[in-house]
């Protein structure tokens, strides 16, 4: 493992998640869905741009990657296939940090372009919580984020992982 890598790794933040969603009515169903998993910060991002120039802090070294982006698709007088694109053009973040897609373009299409483009996963909004909360619980526990049953706190602390 290379120095720069190891670098990369120990600046993400395992208690933070990025939601990159404008409705509010999903921000707080996205919120109350996290609660029941664990105790992350959700750093909600309500446009493409906002969410680009944070791509750009990460990929700058100023500012912390997040254990898992959330990305809608449909954002207003936006698209987040350019979030998509962008994290699928910074290596260094998709091979640290999952992304999930979830929108309500539920279609074939929507969905291989979403795994395609470097997606973890693909849930559509009308499927309910239960399936974003199987899905982010899957994520999460792949990057070894959760928190244990007797805790319910992720923990803050830089770690390296060796990635297969």
């Amino acid at each position: 493992m290379t120095t720069s890598r190891k670098l990369l790794l120990s600046s993400v933040d395992s208690g933070r998640i990025w939601l990159v969603e404008d409705e509010a009515g999903y921000v707080q169903q996205f919120q109350e869905t996290v609660a029941e998993i664990g105790s992350f910060d959700i750093e909600v991002f309500s446009t493409s741009a906002a969410a680009l120039d944070a791509v750009t802090q990460v990929e700058k070294g100023k500012l912390r990657s997040p254990a898992l982006i959330v990305l809608d698709y449909e954002l207003a007088g936006e698209s987040g296939f350019e979030v998509l694109a962008r994290y699928r053009a910074a290596r260094e973040l998709r091979t640290s940090v999952p992304l999930l897609a979830w929108s309500v373009l539920d279609n074939a299409t929507t969905r291989d372009m979403s795994i395609w483009m470097g997606a973890s996963a693909f849930v559509p909004k009308g499927l309910g919580d239960s399936s974003l909360k199987r899905t982010l619980t899957s994520i999460l526990a792949k990057k070894s984020v959760l928190p244990s049953a007797s805790t319910k706190a992720p923990s803050q602390q830089p770690r390296e992982e060796t990635l297969v």
